[in-house]
């Protein structure tokens, strides 16, 4: 009795010491099927990048200079919609003012004006860079690109459709908002179209005439309480939205919003609206497309869309050079900055990237456009912001102006670009811009003098950006320019890239190696298993061993 009590006991434990074993290999099998996906998802990303470089050089990317026009004309003919003016009071629209002390050409705004220098910024698409859309992997985005050029950006950009309330509880892009200009201190730009997220569109008449004032009424009100001073755009880029023609006999206000008039109208309107609630901590964008404005003779040439001095504070456009024919910075901005600059008022590269040289592996002739588009926005000092457009066709299907894609030497002149002290006029460091602060008045919108704190200022201001963290350094990146030596900038920015994980990761051989040592760490651990279970089975691994070659000597003698 004894005995067959202990031969029990015996098994029970061999059985446990089976299990425990087999749920400690568990743990490295687990690791290893997740490295490999990451394996497998890194070249997936490769791979598309790659196609993409081809599907370039095949000349499938589309050119943002070519002539757009619509390849069908609708049947159906709405009547026309007329504009009528607003249907509630409104303060009266400031004046632009003069230039102020500094210098600076005036204008109705409460973003703070550089008196030397550029602001830098950049709007980062999550979808870029193999992600969605959660609050999450945004911060991770941005904060990926200020690791990369080893510097805060000093404003960013959020999209929002038409019936979005920007500081709402939800969805992500309000919650981002509200991160991005308190937590991670940023300026920020509202960039605001009238789509909304039902697939349909506003047209700009229906905002004119006051139909959309009860969302209007609320959004300035919310606006208004947040009260950080922020760039705000309406209808971006609109050219390719205005009906064919100017007209609306036979448009189409299902796919197009409207007429020049009516977009100018909408502005007009949408801007006594957000004053007459109060708001006034605002700076109103006007930005368009840099490939309408070497054609006056057609009806969406840019200042047939200029809704005036007395709404606008910055003027905007956004410059690409698609590839197709390569095309430098200066080239693209010159005939839209031959005439804002006669027009007193600051002025913003609204959005600006540039492809990749498809027969350069090396990405040399992309550093070298960012080279000579520094010195292009240099050479115009009425510019006073700039911001990049880092996307890619993932989610696009169109250009690819990625920027933080493994390609060095591009990297390491966008980096010199957003170091050297022209650009960064707020002395932003790795956790702060301890530069310009600015407090919204609590009159009508008027000229805010520009800030003093040039990329001159002395190291040590302690004044922050609102809502910027406090418990950042307040050191200056001053000192680092274009000239930054480009071996160590590169050597910097590839220990970036590492660091915060990107496509390219740790190398193939460091993940081998961790491959193999988790596969020897699940071995043991279910050798170990596969032993015990055998004992307690009451089988020898000598007797397995010799079943199994005589089942493979049958098989063969088959």
């Amino acid at each position: 009795m004894h005995r067959a009590k202990a031969v029990k006991s015996k098994k029970t434990w061999q059985l446990r010491r089976a299990s425990l074993f087999l749920g400690i290999s568990v743990v490295p099998i687990g690791i290893s099927f997740g490295l490999m996906a990451v394996l497998i998802n890194n070249n997936r990303v490769l791979h598309a990048l790659h196609n993409q470089k081809k599907a370039v050089s095949a000349g499938t990317s589309q050119t943002q200079q070519a002539t757009k026009q619509p390849t069908k004309q609708p049947t159906k003919v709405p009547a026309p919609v007329s504009v009528t003016s607003p249907q509630k009071p409104s303060s009266p629209l400031a004046q632009a003012n003069p230039p102020d002390s500094t210098g600076v050409l005036g204008a109705t705004t409460n973003m703070p004006i550089p008196s030397s220098g550029v602001y830098w910024g950049i709007y980062t698409d999550p979808n870029a860079y193999f992600g969605d859309f959660s609050l999450a992997h945004r911060e991770a985005v941005i904060g990926n690109a200020e690791t990369n050029i080893t510097r805060k950006y000093d404003y960013d950009r959020q999209f929002f459709e038409w019936g979005d309330d920007p500081f709402a509880a939800s969805p992500t892009p309000n919650t981002y908002l509200k991160w991005s200009s308190s937590t991670a201190g940023h300026y920020m730009d509202i960039n605001l179209v009238a789509a909304n997220r039902s697939g349909g569109i506003t047209t700009w008449a229906a905002i004119a005439n006051g139909s959309q004032d009860a969302y209007i009424d609320t959004l300035a009100q919310d606006i208004k309480a947040w009260g950080q001073p922020a760039f705000f755009t309406f209808q971006h880029e609109p050219e390719s939205l205005i009906c064919p023609g100017d007209t609306l006999t036979g448009c189409d206000l299902s796919t197009y919003y409207g007429t020049t008039g009516d977009y100018k109208a909408a502005w007009q309107h949408l801007v006594g609206v957000f004053r007459a609630n109060g708001v006034n901590n605002l700076s109103y964008v006007w930005q368009t497309g840099s490939y309408r404005w070497s054609y006056p003779n057609d009806y969406r040439y840019g200042p047939n869309n200029y809704p005036g001095s007395d709404v606008i504070d910055w003027i905007a456009t956004d410059p690409f050079n698609s590839g197709s024919p390569w095309t430098d910075l200066s080239t693209l901005i010159t005939p839209w900055y031959n005439w804002a600059v006669n027009q007193g008022k600051p002025l913003m590269i609204g959005a600006f990237g540039s492809q990749e040289d498809p027969n350069d592996p090396s990405d040399g002739l992309r550093a070298a456009w960012f080279a000579a588009g520094e010195a292009a926005i240099k050479a115009r000092p009425q510019i006073k912001a700039l911001m990049y457009y880092d996307n890619n066709p993932k989610i696009t299907g169109k250009d690819n102006w990625l920027l933080f894609d493994g390609n060095q030497a591009s990297e390491a002149a966008y980096k010199a670009w957003g170091l050297d002290s022209y650009f960064n006029t707020r002395n932003c460091n790795t956790t702060s811009c301890p530069g310009y602060t600015s407090s919204p008045s609590s009159s009508t919108p008027s000229s805010t003098p520009a800030s003093t704190a040039t990329g001159s200022q002395k190291a040590g201001t302690t004044t922050t950006t609102p809502g910027s963290s406090t418990s950042g350094q307040t050191g200056s990146s001053k000192g680092q320019t274009g000239s930054s030596n480009t071996t160590a900038t590169q050597a910097s920015l590839a220990a970036a890239q590492a660091a915060k994980g990107n496509i390219k990761g740790t190398s193939f051989g460091m993940k081998v190696v961790i491959f193999a040592g988790l596969t020897i760490a699940a071995a043991i651990p279910l050798s170990m298993a596969a032993w015990e279970y055998l004992n307690f089975r009451g089988i020898s691994f000598r007797a397995l061993l010799k079943r199994w070659r005589g089942r493979i000597l049958r098989l063969h003698s088959r």
